[in-house]
């Protein structure tokens, strides 16, 4: 083969490489993805409770209609109360323990005069005379006191806010509903939804409080004060010096 014709052939099937290729280039720098866009999930409504139960505050997140409509705020102040009741009474069951000693009433006891082992002094037949007389009346009193604590674990009460807007109801010391004016819940700003509630809860827990605070009958807190100090009793009968 001529010495032109391979030379041509060589030309046409070798790879012409370009200098170009043999340097180094650069990376392609690929731009940040976008960042996401933050989403700001809307927080529930939320009653706090003290260790008691009775409320504390409520919080109001300034974008609540955003999960509840203003026909729907007096239930789900309900059952944000319910929520924060669960976990009072959770608590308290988790924290109790089974080994303690309960701790012993205290009764105020008066100065238990002394007989000076006589149980025939005067002393001693005062105390006899009053234990008689308190006996006589610790079946009906007792009937009483049970059903007046009947009658408040039952009792209904009910706290309206400061404008009226919002009303809890209580039975036997336990929130049983809501109410809210969803008209104005329309408009009211979180601040005075807040305040509103708040005023509404404490309202009603001050009428409840008030319905379940029942004393002792005078006799029944005698008895307990007598049995209290045994020996004080015992030299009061005249029965020990």
């Amino acid at each position: 083969m001529p010495r032109y014709e391979e030379d041509w052939r060589r030309r046409f099937t070798e790879w012409d490489v370009d200098e170009e290729d043999d340097q180094p280039r650069p990376a392609v720098v690929k731009p940040d993805p976008a960042p996401a866009e933050e989403t700001h999930e809307p927080r529930p409504i939320q009653v706090v409770l003290d260790e008691s139960g009775a409320v504390r505050d409520v919080v109001i997140p300034e974008n609540w209609r955003e999960t509840t409509s203003p026909r729907e705020l007096g239930p789900a102040l309900l059952d944000a109360a319910n929520r924060a009741l669960g976990n009072v009474v959770a608590a308290q069951v988790e924290a109790f323990d089974l080994g303690s000693a309960p701790e012993q009433p205290v009764v105020a006891r008066r100065d238990a005069p002394d007989a000076g082992g006589d149980p025939t002094s005067p002393i001693a037949e005062a105390l006899v005379n009053e234990a008689l007389d308190l006996f006589s009346r610790y079946d009906r009193d007792l009937e009483a006191y049970a059903a007046q604590v009947r009658q408040a674990a039952t009792a209904t009460s009910r706290g309206a806010g400061g404008n009226g807007r919002i009303v809890v109801t209580m039975t036997g010391g336990r929130i049983t509903g809501v109410e809210a004016d969803p008209r104005w819940a329309v408009t009211a700003r979180y601040t005075e939804v807040r305040v509103e509630a708040l005023s509404a809860f404490r309202a009603a827990g001050r009428g409840s409080a008030a319905t379940r605070s029942i004393a002792l009958p005078a006799s029944i807190t005698r008895l307990q004060e007598l049995a209290s100090d045994p020996e004080a009793l015992s030299r009061q009968l005249g029965l020990s010096r």
